[in-house]
C-alpha cells in the first residue's frame, strides 16, 4: 500500500544506483513509476503512473489539498 510507495520512493535513487541491483530489478522500478516509454532522438518521454503523476503535480503546483481547506 502507502507505505511500500513512499519507502520506493524515498529509496529509489539508493536502489537504482546500487551495483547489486540486477537489471531486472531496475526495469522492475521503472515499470513501477512509468509507463509509454519513447525515445525521440535525445529526448525521453513517458507517462507517470498513479500515484506518481497526482505527487508530481502537487509538487509543481503546491497545492496538496486541491478543493479543500485546511481551516474548515
Amino acid at each position: 500500500g502507502a507505505s511500500y510507495i513512499l519507502e520506493v520512493c524515498s529509496r529509489a535513487v539508493e536502489l537504482f544506483d546500487a551495483e547489486s541491483t540486477t537489471i531486472e530489478q531496475k526495469r522492475y522500478l521503472i515499470n513501477f513509476v512509468l509507463s509509454n516509454l519513447t525515445l525521440d532522438g535525445k529526448k525521453l518521454h513517458f507517462k507517470l503512473l498513479a500515484p506518481f503523476d497526482v505527487i508530481a503535480e502537487c509538487s509543481k503546483t503546491e497545492d496538496w489539498y486541491p478543493g479543500l481547506d485546511l481551516n474548515q
